[in-house]
């Protein structure tokens, strides 16, 4: 069987370490050949160890200190973190497979190879665009352009040697953890996580082709189609562990969502009358996704099934879009390619990853996918409850401008979902972001006060006290370094960046060059439905920020009194 065959005989390598596979005996070929299962169960056992190497080492390697991240090239960031002993040894490897493996091998050298490029070159190109084209960084005042460009370099010449992988989403690694330097809160990583995995696991099984010869192309897809079942599953998991079922509260989503800014062109009593109308569906639709994210589970059991899933998922992408305001493009697009691969290998199979082995052996993969591919813990109740965040800036000229979370690019998604609980030290916190908890009690609780009073109480009783003073510091930090960097450099004058992923921003204005910001205000809006309105029940001012003419590390600010 053709898929299964060597590329081409392996050389012998010197002092006798010769290639693994040419050194087989006869009849362990024709096993492979007789049960290809035996071979596929090899395969994905050797990509899977590959994976989670390289896959800890990239992370480990490419998360750089705040200092790092203030020089002007990470890829020199990046090698000195790697080491020099590391290095040597993956250069010397290299060009051990260069020599006598297959590390220089083109696309159309591997079974399936064309489509393996265009599937693997459209999920880089996914990754490159956010990466390439986000906005300057005035919190290291730094663009990093040099590495924009080696990014897209290798993006080029992937398309042309499928070894420029490794270097491509190292480096993409690197300029992607600055966004969690520092620490600001939110979901930011893991939707652009799981596609950078898709790529590090092509990587591992493009590593087993260059030490083998092995055609890689059906263990590639196999193990592909795990990672996005486990992403899935492991979300009908965490609804399983805290018992979704029993007060998920799911009609009660757009009213958060609208404090956070989603539809705000809206006025509330659409908004009301659209929960209303969800509560009619509300026992169906939960069924629905509890059902669709476990089937998950059976992702390999028939090609039918998965394309049936995929189709399903990205539906259900686009229903959280209307819900929640957050499109997952990311997700969807690796979801619709995979859909297109699988959608046109039906007929003459060039990647049969279908049949009974396969099914039993992808089983095991998705239900502990958190153990190696570490995909999101998707599972809470929703509330009628929001604590939101605004930041008001006050110019030279005394105009008092609310800043969009547009203005704090790249960290916008961390000012749009304004998971920033650890900054109020008056009061408990009841939910978080977009009035989720993940307590049914709590939520019980909230869904059925009516009053701010009865909020307030709650607040004494079942709040969770989640300030933290050297969290709080370091966010006041920022937005003064990031403001006194931005009013020395003015408004950037191109931004490209890719499409936004939480479009729930609530409306703001960038102040003009001219009139530089000297203070800014840090508010927390709390905002609660009693029955009859959507209203803001409480603001509260937590800093009073001020921004210094030059541009610097910490400077000075007040904090108001409880």
């Amino acid at each position: 069987m053709t898929s299964f065959s060597v590329a081409r005989p392996v050389p012998v390598l010197p002092n006798a370490v010769q290639g693994a596979i040419s050194r087989l005996p006869p009849s362990v070929h024709a096993v492979f050949a007789r049960w290809p299962s035996v071979l596929l169960c090899l395969q994905a056992v050797a990509v899977l160890a590959l994976f989670l190497v390289i896959d800890r080492l990239t992370e480990y390697k490419t998360v750089l200190t705040a200092e790092g991240y203030r020089q002007p090239i990470l890829a020199v960031e990046i090698v000195t973190s790697i080491g020099a002993p590391l290095m040597a040894v993956l250069l010397v490897g290299a060009a051990v497979l260069y020599r006598f493996g297959h590390l220089s091998a083109a696309w159309t050298d591997m079974h399936g190879g064309k489509t393996l490029r265009w599937f693997v070159f459209a999920l880089a190109a996914l990754m490159a665009w956010p990466f390439t084209a986000y906005g300057y960084n005035f919190n290291y005042d730094q663009g990093h352009y040099w590495d924009r460009l080696l990014i897209l370099l290798f993006l080029v010449l992937l398309w042309f040697r499928p070894a420029f992988i490794f270097p491509f989403f190292l480096l993409v690694f690197g300029v992607m953890w600055q966004l969690s330097e520092p620490m600001l809160g939110g979901s930011l990583i893991p939707h652009k996580l799981q596609v950078l995995h898709a790529l590090v696991l092509f990587g591992a099984a493009f590593l087993l082709f260059a030490a083998t010869g092995w055609h890689i192309g059906r263990v590639y897809v196999f193990m592909v189609c795990c990672l996005v079942g486990a992403a899935y599953w492991e979300a009908a998991l965490a609804k399983i562990d805290i018992n979704w079922l029993s007060s998920v509260g799911l009609s009660w989503i757009p009213i958060p969502s609208y404090a956070h800014g989603w539809l705000a062109q809206l006025d509330s009593g659409t908004i009301i009358a659209f929960s209303e109308l969800l509560r009619l569906v509300e026992f169906p639709a939960v069924i629905a996704v509890l059902v669709l994210e476990a089937g998950c589970v059976l992702f390999l059991i028939h090609r039918k099934v998965s394309l049936a899933l995929l189709v399903a998922v990205i539906c259900f992408h686009f229903g959280v879009f209307v819900l929640f305001g957050f499109l997952f493009w990311t997700w969807i697009f690796l979801d619709a390619a995979l859909l297109i691969v699988l959608w046109r290998d039906r007929h003459d199979p060039v990647f049969p990853v279908y049949g009974r082995a396969s099914f039993v052996l992808s089983v095991p993969l998705i239900l502990y996918g958190a153990l190696w591919a570490h995909p999101p813990h998707l599972g809470w109740f929703d509330t009628k409850l929001a604590y939101t965040y605004r930041l008001e800036a006050i110019g030279a000229s005394g105009t008092v401008y609310r800043l969009p979370a547009s203005y704090f690019a790249p960290y916008e998604d961390a000012f749009t979902m304004t998971s920033f609980g650890y900054l109020p030290e008056s009061h408990g916190m009841l939910v978080g972001p977009y009035g989720v908890t993940h307590f049914a009690g709590v939520a019980e609780a909230v869904n059925a006060a009516t009053s701010a009073d009865e909020i307030f109480e709650l607040e004494k009783r079942m709040g969770t006290q989640r300030h933290d003073d050297a969290r709080a510091e370091r966010f006041y930090g920022f937005v003064r370094r990031y403001v006194a960097n931005r009013n020395a450099a003015g408004t950037p004058m191109l931004d490209l960046h890719g499409p936004m992923q939480f479009w729930s921003q609530t409306p703001g204005e960038v102040p003009p060059d001219d009139d530089k910001i000297v203070t800014v205000i840090v508010k927390e809006l709390t905002t609660f439905y009693d029955g009859q309105d959507i209203r803001t029940i409480r603001e509260l001012e937590l800093a009073r920020l001020s921004v210094a003419a030059e541009p610097g590390p910490a400077n000075g600010g007040t904090k108001p009194s409880p």
